[in-house]
């Protein structure tokens, strides 16, 4: 549980990440508007001078009026994000990539900030294509996807509680326990249907069952196959000492250029080219890539590849190349993080997050309470009939063989109760008053 409401309030800071950057850095994050803004090719050589060591790779142009134009620079010590004045191209400052209160959260959220130690785990992936037999993944790591499972059986087992008949027995319960359970089950029923939607979507991100789910989906709907264009060499003239060929880049104004007439929103990225060398030894030159910032909704995922010396359109990447099961985890990685669906997904996502919060402490409480009446851990009552029991062990199996780390857990845990649990004789139950 305590895993559960750090992943919810972690989320929460996630879903309005950049309201948050910019309340606790506004220095760096917010600009005053001016009349004109100046072109991206003086705020690039404002910052080629503030960092005359680093090579800029990227670029994020302005999202708001009031929003600073982001450089994304290494060859320092550590990558570093420039923060300059899109009116007047004064360089605000620079942070590391990776710092702050919003990129801490997502560690957290993502592997609980530990990387270590790693170990590799056999995955069924191995069966259907050519890839490795085992995939590494951190402990941390397998504690959260081990979670998430815990937690959609939590939601299914509470929906089936909810649905069962009362028991006659629970008909002199005391008007304060009688509380506490519609409370706790009041936000989760109304809310179940999403909160299993953001597990079941949070599984895609995970390092174990997520790489074995994508391996799965592009052997049985293969994605089109796509590479990044190279330019094409533009000959201006002939260095007659060295025999070399001078090139032409084309501005980054052009570039914005062909933003504008693609219809590019404003908060689009640019990546600058990567020049290279093909196996024989031959000059490669790379392109400019257009890219509509992610997170996005899916049928807005894409990228446009500049030549770099021409300003020619090579070639788009959209989500069309990809098969459908990849498209589906798309929309379910979009859906996660709350932009699929716009703000409506946004709310619901934040809703979702405070009933775990609010479901962790009335859990809390009931706990509580059923231990000061009858001591122990207060477990709950095994199932009286046979057939749920059979019920349960069915479902189990079907959820251990779709989620194997769970189903390790669980098998663990079984284990524990048959070798220990049912061993420790329980204390007299005393009637509820």
């Amino acid at each position: 549980m305590p895993v559960l409401v750090l992943l919810a309030n972690t989320g929460i800071v996630m879903l309005y990440g950049d309201s948050i950057t910019r309340w606790l850095d506004p220095d760096v994050r917010s600009v005053e508007v001016g009349s004109t803004e100046t072109s991206l090719d003086v705020q690039l050589a404002a910052v080629q001078a503030r960092f005359p060591t680093g090579a800029v790779r990227e670029i994020k142009t302005a999202t708001t009026p009031t929003s600073p134009t982001v450089f994304l620079i290494s060859g320092t010590e550590q990558d570093e994000l420039v923060f300059v004045d899109p009116y007047d191209a004064r360089v605000l400052g620079s942070r590391t990539t990776g710092t702050g209160a919003v990129q801490l959260a997502t560690r957290l959220h993502a592997f609980l900030d530990v990387d270590a130690p790693i170990v590799s785990i056999p995955t069924v992936a191995a069966l259907f294509d050519d890839g490795p037999g085992t995939i590494p993944i951190s402990l941390s790591d397998a504690a959260l996807e081990i979670t998430a499972g815990w937690a959609i059986v939590l939601v299914a087992s509470g929906v089936i509680l909810w649905r069962r008949p009362r028991d006659r027995r629970a008909r002199g319960v005391s008007s304060r326990r009688s509380f506490w359970r519609r409370a706790h089950a009041t936000p989760g029923i109304v809310l179940a249907a999403g909160l299993m939607v953001s597990l079941l979507t949070g599984m895609l991100w995970s390092t174990y069952w997520g790489a074995t789910w994508r391996r799965i989906a592009d052997a049985a709907t293969p994605n089109q196959p796509f590479r990044a264009p190279d330019s094409t060499m533009s000959m201006m003239g002939m260095d007659g000492d060295h025999g070399s060929m001078a090139m032409a880049p084309i501005t980054l104004n052009t570039v914005a250029a062909t933003a504008a007439e693609l219809g590019l929103d404003a908060g689009y990225s640019i990546v600058l080219p990567r020049d290279g060398a093909a196996p024989d030894g031959s000059p490669t030159f790379g392109t400019f890539e257009l890219r509509v910032d992610w997170p996005t909704r899916v049928s807005q995922n894409r990228s446009y590849y500049i030549d770099q010396f021409d300003g020619a359109l090579l070639s788009v990447r959209t989500t069309d190349q990809l098969g459908a099961l990849a498209t589906v985890s798309e929309i379910g990685k979009q859906t996660h993080v709350g932009v699929q669906f716009g703000v409506v997904s946004r709310v619901l996502l934040t809703f979702v997050c405070l009933a775990v919060d609010w479901s962790a402490m009335s859990a809390l409480a009931m706990w509580l309470r059923r231990r000061s009446r009858s001591g122990g851990l207060a477990l709950p009552r095994r199932p009286v009939t046979t057939t749920q029991v059979r019920q349960l062990r069915s479902a189990a199996v079907v959820m251990g063989v779709v989620f194997p780390l769970w189903g390790a857990s669980a098998l663990a845990l079984w284990a524990l109760d048959v070798a220990v649990i049912r061993r420790v004789r329980r204390p007299r139950h005393r009637p509820e008053r």
